[in-house]
C-alpha cells in the first residue's frame, strides 16, 4: 500500500440516513460495517479524492455526524453494473469518528463554502472542518 505524502484534501460525503437503502452497498449502516464508502463512479469530485484525505460525514440536508479518513484510493466494484446497473465502487475508510451529538445542518450552513446539501462528494477545506467541529462543541 503506497502512502500519500501530499497534504490531505478535505471533503464532505453525504448520504441518506441509516436504513434508507436497506441492506445494500449504499446504506450508511453498510458503509460503517464494511468501512467502504460506496458511490457511483461518475459522481462529480470522485476522481479527486485520494488516500489520506479527510472526510466530514453528513446526512443529506439534516446535518453532520462524524469524520473519517480515506484509507485507500478508489476501488471499482467488479459487480457494480450487474448489482446496480451502473459502474460503482468505493473508498476504503478508516479512523471513523461517529460523534455522540448530531450537528444540525442549519446551524453551520451559512459558514460553509458550498451550501448544496445534496452534493454526494463536496469540496471542503481544513478551515471549514475546524468551523464544523467548533460549532459542534458549542452545540453540545
Amino acid at each position: 500500500m503506497k502512502m500519500n505524502t501530499t497534504k490531505p484534501k478535505y471533503w464532505i460525503f453525504s448520504n441518506r440516513h441509516v436504513g434508507a437503502y436497506g441492506d445494500s452497498d449504499w446504506d450508511t449502516s453498510t458503509i460503517l460495517k464494511t468501512k467502504r464508502y460506496y458511490f457511483g463512479e461518475k459522481l462529480p469530485n470522485r476522481s479527486y479524492v485520494k488516500q489520506g484525505d479527510i472526510v466530514m460525514l453528513r446526512t443529506f440536508g439534516e446535518g453532520f455526524w462524524g469524520t473519517c479518513e480515506i484509507k485507500e484510493d478508489w476501488v471499482s466494484d467488479p459487480d457494480g453494473e450487474s448489482k446496480h446497473g451502473r459502474k460503482t465502487g468505493w473508498f476504503q475508510i478508516k479512523n471513523i469518528k461517529k460523534w455522540k451529538t448530531f450537528l444540525p445542518y442549519k446551524i453551520i450552513r451559512n459558514d460553509l463554502l458550498n451550501r448544496n446539501h445534496r452534493f454526494r462528494i463536496g469540496k471542503s477545506n481544513e478551515e471549514e472542518k475546524n468551523k464544523i467541529e467548533f460549532a459542534l462543541k458549542i452545540y453540545q
